[in-house]
């Protein structure tokens, strides 16, 4: 399985590049899958003459109206949150269609469940479930509906297998990538995301597409075009040594960091997000974006700025671009479950470059994406460090 990446930064015309390719390529079919709902309508509008479908939840659902669509050999556009749902019914029907996929952004690939070592136990005990050599979870009794039938949906229908016998791992169905006839993925920073470290746990191969541009034509090609976008000196980083100096350790603002460090902390943090905000951008609420960790929010919200809090995690969405004043509460690190599965694989995880990659695209929610200057709070010294050094190898 080959994969061709378009790895470049965003307003780069990826989009515009693979709506091209669609509409050039007449005798295939497609599937092109976003994070974006008005991407939807997009792809829709200018590929007029491809009649792409958007499969919708009449009937018995969205997956079944896709899987109609497919039998008829529609172009399909739709949301990740369709494509996680893809079966192996999806994936006979892809196959036979000779479907090439274009997808915008990674999706999510991997998740992990708790479940306790009791429960396994008694699973297995009771023959409700097998387990084979390669610790895939297989469900075996249809007609069990006691206490534990909680977790017959998790292993019937998605790809589970026991990980260190106190949680279940599901990973997307790699079958289900190998059954397009092509692969484009449009991302930036790919080789620092979950899905590269998923592809290549599957031995995939890459190569790797630039954005070429000629007047308002976008082309894919493999040769290397260098993109200065001159973004130093339109992001505006606080300096503030008094206001910063709460993210001065390497772990402060960190998911456990805000479960540890008390009330003290996170009322000192609060103040400093006020204070910046109010006092040294003096930014009217239509003009604020802010993020932290979601279940910390409650902690951090207050006067004239808690409305325009945006999840630290958000990609679809375009609606925050005329925000111009922004604040980035927290320190990202890769999930310690999905970083210690992969290197247990054998593969590397550059944890600095995947939480750089997240915050990026948070970032560029906001006015940045226009071409507008920014003015950012980031606390977390850790996280200000990767923003300045990447704007400084930009330029």
């Amino acid at each position: 399985m080959q994969i061709n990446v378009c790895d470049a930064i965003m307003g780069a015309g990826k989009t515009q590049a693979a709506i091209a390719k669609m509409n050039e390529d007449i005798w295939s079919n497609y599937i092109y899958i976003t994070p974006y709902l008005d991407e939807v309508e997009r792809i829709k509008t200018q590929c007029k003459n491809r009649h792409f479908c958007e499969p919708t939840n009449m009937g018995d659902g969205k997956l079944e109206n896709l899987h109609s669509l497919l039998k008829n050999r529609c172009n399909v556009v739709s949301t990740h949150a369709l494509f996680s749902l893809f079966d192996d019914t999806t994936r006979e029907l892809i196959e036979k269609g000779k479907y090439k996929l274009i997808m915008d952004e990674v999706n999510q690939v991997i998740e992990f469940f708790n479940i306790p070592k009791e429960d396994v136990n008694a699973l297995l005990l009771l023959g409700i479930i097998d387990i084979d050599d390669d610790y895939n979870i297989l469900w075996m009794k249809d007609d069990y509906n006691g206490s534990l039938g909680k977790y017959k949906d998790y292993i019937k229908t998605h790809s589970m297998k026991l990980y260190k016998y106190d949680m279940m791992v599901w990973t997307f169905p790699i079958d289900i990538f190998k059954a397009f006839k092509e692969i484009t993925m449009l991302s930036y920073m790919y080789e620092a995301q979950i899905q590269k470290l998923y592809f290549d746990m599957h031995n995939t191969t890459y190569n790797y597409l630039e954005v070429e541009r000629s007047g308002e034509s976008y082309r894919f090609t493999e040769k290397h075009i260098e993109t200065q976008l001159k973004l130093k000196d339109k992001v505006h980083i606080l300096d503030i040594p008094k206001i910063n100096d709460i993210g001065k350790s390497p772990n402060s603002l960190s998911l456990s960091w805000y479960g540890k460090c008390g009330s003290s902390a996170r009322k000192t943090l609060k103040n400093n997000l006020f204070n910046v905000l109010h006092n040294v951008y003096k930014a009217k609420s239509k003009d604020i974006l802010w993020t932290t960790f979601n279940d910390y929010e409650k902690n951090l919200k207050g006067k004239g700025y808690t409305n325009g809090f945006l999840a630290c995690n958000a990609r679809a969405t375009n609606g925050y671009s005329d925000r111009k004043y922004l604040a980035y509460c927290l320190n990202r690190f890769m999930n310690p479950y999905i970083k210690n599965y992969f290197i247990e694989k054998g593969l590397f995880v550059d944890e600095a470059n995947y939480a750089l990659s997240e915050m990026i695209q948070w970032i560029w929610r906001s006015a940045i994406r226009k071409g507008e200057d920014i003015w950012i709070y980031v606390p977390s010294k850790r996280m200000r460090s990767l923003l300045i050094e990447w704007l400084e190898d930009l330029d």
